[in-house]
């Protein structure tokens, strides 16, 4: 109890000083009368390997997907292990690093269910040896015995650092490509059909009518960009051509025979996302 004492007087001098941002620059806790010295500890603690340096930070978690209790993270190498503490309750768990993550940790579904949170959660996370028996369960994707609770003295503290870290800005996203609406176009004339000949109505009986002829030769176009590179990606995805024109790449589907062919062609458009395509003469 004297050396957990010590370590919390220690973190809340530091954090109420506004100069620690990590743990690993608060000093060791004094150890209890009559305890072991770190040579003859048990494993399975944050005793460090010869050459290893500390990793003890605060920040938030996430999740991802896989099967097992496992983590990923962006600080610590694959194959190492971790004491991960939820800040909200003070639970503590174990895990092992499986491979490149982004950001502190990012929890898989079981490691989040053990250690009972869900989405951006805050929490300590410390790297630590482990005992031969958890090794073995969480190399194999198992979850190992939870650890001791963390104090509430010592919750507030961690809480007041992650408080004072600078939020990480999130990343920009690129701007949408720009789409360049043509100028409506002329309509064309249609061009006039040879008349055929028609027999004669029997006596008595009221001439046919004309026939009106259907819409032949109709584009459907989709869209007009100003780049030539986009436009003949959007074509190929949808299987048009591009017809160029100066600065202007109409991506354009057809030709089609009938109106009705080409209806469908440009609802088919519009359901992708194009409510803009129309129905063009081909000229």
């Amino acid at each position: 109890m004297k050396s957990q004492t010590s370590l919390v007087l220690l973190l809340l001098a530091a954090t109420g000083a506004g100069a620690a941002q990590r743990l690993e620059e608060l000093p060791p806790a004094t150890l209890e009368q009559g305890a072991p010295s770190p040579s003859t500890a048990p494993q399975g603690s944050s005793q460090l390997r010869p050459g290893e340096a500390r990793f003890d930070r605060v920040g938030r978690a996430t999740l991802t997907e896989g099967e097992g209790v496992f983590a990923l993270s962006g600080e610590l190498a694959a194959g190492s292990f971790a004491e991960v503490t939820a800040l909200d309750s003070g639970k503590t768990i174990l895990v092992q690093v499986r491979g490149q993550g982004d950001g502190l940790i990012a929890l898989s579904g079981s490691a989040a269910a053990q250690l009972g949170v869900a989405g951006s959660a805050p929490v300590r996370v410390r790297r630590v040896t482990v005992t031969p028996q958890d090794s073995a369960l969480l190399s194999g994707g198992q979850a190992a015995p939870t650890r001791a609770d963390a104090p509430q003295a010592l919750l507030v503290g961690l809480r007041r650092m992650l408080a004072e870290q600078a939020p990480v800005p999130a990343p920009a996203r690129p701007a949408p490509p720009r789409v360049v609406k043509a100028p409506p176009a002329k309509p064309q004339p249609a061009r006039p059909e040879p008349a055929k000949a028609q027999p004669l109505p029997a006596r008595g009986q009221p001439a046919p009518a004309k026939p009106t002829g259907a819409a032949r030769g109709l584009m459907v176009q989709v869209a007009a960009l100003s780049n030539a590179q986009r436009a003949r990606s959007l074509a190929s995805q949808l299987g048009g051509t591009v017809r160029s024109a100066g600065n202007i790449h109409r991506v354009q589907l057809g030709p089609f025979a009938d109106r009705a062919a080409a209806e469908r062609a440009r609802a088919d458009a519009a359901k992708r996302g194009y409510g803009d395509a129309r129905i063009l003469s081909n000229p």
